[in-house]
């Protein structure tokens, strides 16, 4: 499984036996120069150092869910860490293009997208679908991606945007919430039957109100642990999150 986050913390948290080993990591002479364990993508000057130091460890906390999955399996896990986002939680698309390649070319069956970006076009990037949509396909490789979460300021601008192109319209506060007002990607590119599945968080009767939701792009949602829509952190049982990273990453392991 190919994890494209902020990184993973091995030193505290979860042991290097969990990670995915390149066998030629020194030996393949390519541009990626002992990536023993995945590779760190994200900054100016590309490395093999793939430790976690968004505060938050939200990489480890996405790792975490994963691994926990295997608890009671027969199977193991590899990961394979592709830091794609700094600590503060940022990436870019052409950083997110490359570790998808990366993973692709090293022989990952999953990959874990607990990330994305909101967009007010059609489409936000032609090549990114083909990538995920036809390529990984072709490939077999299943991609999970999160649906999103609320972000105020980001509803504020798709408001704006709304009322420009539908001028006399005011869209209820729930409809930023339904992927089909409010497109958030890599998640939309989900269709029925395609190798893209979006995850969100849900019991038997709600979806979280501060998570997207959408009959044609959401797939599955990730039971939570409490009534207040949030997991148990796997490290820290007696605390609590909420997010679809973390849903996400509960799919993509089970």
């Amino acid at each position: 499984i190919a994890v494209l986050d902020t990184g993973i913390d091995t030193a505290r948290i979860i042991g290097s036996s969990y990670l995915w080993t390149n066998p030629g990591a020194d030996a393949d002479s390519n541009c990626y120069k002992s990536d023993k364990f995945g590779w760190n993508f994200t900054g100016n000057i590309y490395n093999n150092d793939v430790h976690d130091d968004n505060p938050n460890l939200h990489g480890t906390l996405v790792s975490n869910y994963i691994i926990n999955q295997f608890a009671t399996s027969t199977k193991a896990v590899e990961l394979m860490i592709l830091k794609t986002h700094d600590k503060d939680g940022f990436g870019d698309l052409f950083s997110s293009i490359c570790a998808i390649y990366y993973a692709m070319e090293r022989g990952a069956q999953i990959i874990n997208a607990s990330w994305g970006f909101y967009y007010y076009q059609d489409r936000p990037h032609p090549y990114l679908d083909y990538l995920i949509t036809t390529v990984l396909r072709e490939k077999g490789i299943l991609f999970v991606a999160a649906a999103g979460n609320k972000i105020q300021d980001r509803d504020d601008f798709a408001r704006k945007v709304y009322q420009a192109t539908h001028p006399g319209v005011t869209l209820p506060d729930s409809y930023f919430r339904d992927l089909e007002y409010h497109s958030f990607y890599p998640a939309c590119l989900s269709t029925e039957n395609n190798n893209v599945v979006t995850v969100t968080t849900a019991d038997r009767d709600k979806v979280s109100p501060t998570q997207n939701f959408s009959s044609k792009y959401v797939d599955i949602g990730a039971i939570p642990d409490d009534l207040s829509m949030r997991f148990k952190v796997p490290f820290d049982p007696s605390t609590y999150i909420s997010g679809s990273s973390f849903a996400t990453a509960i799919v993509t392991g089970r």
